[in-house]
Formats: C-alpha cells, sequence, structure tokens
C-alpha cells in the first residue's frame, strides 16, 4: 500500500459527497465493503481487508505502530482509545495545515459530519497517538534536486541534494564520504524547491525553500528548522526562486522570477518583492540563472532559452533587457 494510494482511497469516500456515518452498517466500493465508522473508513483506506468489520480503534494498533508526531505523512493515521466509546476515534492525516506542524489535515469519518476533510485543532490534536500502518511503503520518491554552496566556509562550493520524499537537505564536504552522514538538517513542506546562500555575511551557505502553497520564504542560518529563521518575502503562484546578493553587500537575498510577465523581482530582504529591483525581461520559457558576471561582487539575473540554447545574461548599470548583453550560447 503506498501513501498516495492511501488518500486516493480515503477520498473516494469523499468523491460521492460523504458516506452516510454508522456504527453497523458498511459501504462497499471499488476498494472494498468496509463498515463506515471512524475505524472501518480508516481499514479501507489501508486496505486492511477481511469482512469488513474486523477492525476498531481497540486493534487497530494489531496492523500499526507509534511514531512521532514530526514524522507524520500522508497516509498515517491520529488514533485514540481510552475505553470510553465517546473519547475513542480515528482519522487518516492528510497533511499539515500550519508550518508550525501542529494543525493536521485529517480525512475522518464522524458520526456528526459523516466523511469530512478538515483541520483539527493543535489542542485537539495532541489527544491523539500518531501511528503508522505496518505495511505502508514511501511513494516513488521524485529524483533529488541537486544544490551547491559553500558549507564549510572553505572558498569551495560543494555538493547537496533536498530530498522531496522526506523534505530534508543531504549537504557533503568535499573532503567526506556519503552526503547522507554530513550536514543533514532543515526540514521544508511537500513541494518546496530548494535555494542556498549565505544569509547572515559568515561567508557560509546555508539552505532555505521557497514555498509555493504560500509563496513564502523559509530560510535558515544551518541551526535551527526552516520555519523559524528569516521568514519574508512573498512572490507569485507560478514564480521560480532565486537567491543573489543584489545590492554589494556580501549578504544572499531572496528573488523571483515570474515567467506570467517574463520579469524579476529581487529583494534586499526588508521588504516585499514586488517594491525593489524590479528589471530585467526575458521571454516565455526563459529558465532563470543568477550570477556575478563581471566580477563586481554583485549578482545580476539572467536566463536561459531553451529554444536556442543560449543564455542571455544581464548587466545590471544598464536600463535594458537580459537580450542586450552577454549573449553567448551553449
Amino acid at each position: 500500500m503506498l501513501r498516495a494510494d492511501a488518500i486516493t482511497r480515503a477520498r473516494s469516500w469523499l468523491s460521492v459527497g460523504g458516506v452516510p456515518y454508522s456504527q453497523n452498517r458498511c459501504y462497499k466500493n471499488q476498494y472494498g465493503d468496509y463498515r463506515t465508522d471512524c475505524s472501518g473508513f480508516v481499514s479501507m483506506a489501508w486496505g486492511l481487508g477481511g469482512v469488513g468489520n474486523g477492525f476498531w480503534t481497540g486493534n487497530l494498533d494489531t496492523r500499526s505502530h507509534q511514531i512521532s508526531r514530526s514524522d507524520l505523512r500522508p497516509g498515517d493515521a491520529l488514533l485514540r482509545h481510552t475505553g470510553d466509546p465517546s473519547e475513542n476515534h480515528v482519522a487518516l492525516f492528510v497533511k499539515w495545515g500550519d508550518s508550525a506542524r501542529t494543525t493536521p489535515v485529517v480525512i475522518e469519518q464522524t458520526g456528526s459530519r459523516d466523511t469530512v476533510e478538515r483541520t483539527w485543532t493543535a489542542s485537539y490534536a495532541g489527544l491523539y497517538t500518531p501511528v503508522r500502518y505496518d505495511k505502508i511503503a514511501e511513494d516513488v520518491p521524485p529524483e533529488d534536486v541537486p544544490i551547491a554552496g559553500d558549507w564549510n566556509k572553505d572558498g569551495v562550493d560543494n555538493v547537496g541534494v533536498f530530498r522531496p520524499s522526506n523534505s530534508t537537505w543531504y549537504l557533503r564536504d568535499i573532503n567526506s564520504g556519503d552526503a547522507t552522514t554530513i550536514f543533514k538538517f532543515g526540514h521544508g513542506a511537500s513541494g518546496d524547491i530548494p535555494v542556498a546562500g549565505d544569509w547572515n555575511k559568515d561567508g557560509v551557505d546555508t539552505v532555505g525553500v521557497f514555498r509555493p502553497s504560500n509563496s513564502t520564504w523559509y530560510l535558515t542560518d544551518g541551526t535551527t528548522s526552516l520555519d523559524h529563521e528569516f521568514v519574508f518575502g512573498h512572490g507569485a503562484s507560478g514564480d521560480i526562486p532565486v537567491a543573489g546578493d543584489w545590492n554589494k553587500d556580501g549578504i544572499d537575498t531572496v528573488g523571483v522570477f515570474r515567467p506570467s510577465n517574463s520579469t524579476w523581482y529581487l529583494t534586499d530582504g526588508t521588504t516585499s518583492l514586488d517594491h525593489e529591483f524590479v528589471f530585467g525581461h526575458g521571454a516565455s520559457g526563459d529558465i532563470p540563472v543568477p550570477g556575478d558576471w563581471n566580477k563586481d561582487n554583485t549578482d545580476t539575473p539572467g536566463v536561459r532559452r531553451p529554444g536556442n540554447n543560449t543564455v542571455y545574461l544581464r548587466n545590471a548599470n544598464s536600463a535594458g533587457g537580459v537580450d542586450e548583453y552577454f549573449i553567448y550560447g551553449i
């Protein structure tokens, strides 16, 4: 049972407008015939099989094991069994509703609302134990996203990856071994796009992400999780994140390339993206690449144009578009 399959099965009850709650009746669809209470619903999502009414909050632990709250992933569950029928309940975890990971979004079968997807409060979620189906399998992970930076202040950029399957960075010291054993830190969220830069002028690049779901940057100094350091700068849906030293102060700050109007929006970190350093046009389909093209210690925008395999770089001191400067083919 893949995680994605568990969520798909759960949504099959939502897609029919919700299945009426009952502790006696069963509901049959392409995924089997299961009792329509909370535990029957989770049994269906996990594909436990059997007669469809063999599981309840008191024995779901025979097919699952407890996990840490911070490790909850789509397809896991939140279980409460106190012995009081009015308190016993279980719900399928979908995602976190907030960046602090305190308010889970769940799909559940309830006596008052039938099948529903909703966000629990942190206090209510705290009453539940996070559990994981013993036979659930990770979805086929996307390929690691490569990233480069000077992670140890030796003046040499080294390689690393952002692994979307577990929203974790693996950074590598060039003098060491496997990337998975060096500098493992910083969690993001599903769909985050990785960036790296020197955010605090200490000469060391650290990690960050651009979160398209709320068009916000989360940057870290490497000692804490992404959600607690340097949260600033909004973009727009579809923006492509970039990072660089735009004003020669030795500190990398954020920016975006907006394909909808082929424009760069860069910030010095003190204002929103839309009000600082708006310059440089590209063309539809351009891929952004920032860098210090003329050794003036200032990063400026550029684009790679897949249509003709050419990079167009821009002189930041000019009012012209990227097409007018540093045109060369690759």
